[in-house]
């Protein structure tokens, strides 16, 4: 009665996992996505780093200009009114929204591209493998 359900379990767990003919655990594709996520992710991070560095960067330079040239910004101002930039200012965040949001659907479905390839570049070398 042990020996049955020792081998129900081995059944059941079998079909859990790709194995290989010396009983190896194959790569999964959840493998490789997760490999390309992490990478992607530190992209970002990078990313975000270096952004933040130009943005202290012009942060500075418009202080800069803003202190030179405050005359010249509030003859700007009056110009046009402060309900139109302010009009002007929520449709670049909501066009940087939309396009924030693409970027990130986008850079999801790239990785797991990559990580098909991978997965099937993997795949492929152990089924191709012949000896004379």
């Amino acid at each position: 009665m042990l020996n049955r359900k020792l081998k129900s379990i081995r059944m059941e767990n079998s079909g859990k996992i790709e194995t290989r003919k010396n009983d190896g655990p194959t790569p999964t594709l959840e493998m490789f996505e997760e490999k390309q996520l992490l990478a992607a992710c530190t992209a970002l991070r990078e990313d975000i780093a270096r952004h933040k560095l130009e943005i202290i960067a012009l942060d500075h330079c418009l202080n800069a200009m803003e202190n030179k040239n405050f005359e010249t910004l509030k003859n700007i101002d009056d110009e046009y009114g402060e309900e139109y930039w302010r009009d002007e200012c929520l449709k670049e965040e909501k066009e940087r929204d939309n396009l924030l949001s693409e970027i990130v659907s986008l850079r999801n479905a790239c990785c797991q591209l990559r990580a098909q390839i991978e997965l099937n570049a993997v795949k492929r070398l152990t089924l191709l493998v012949t000896r004379f």
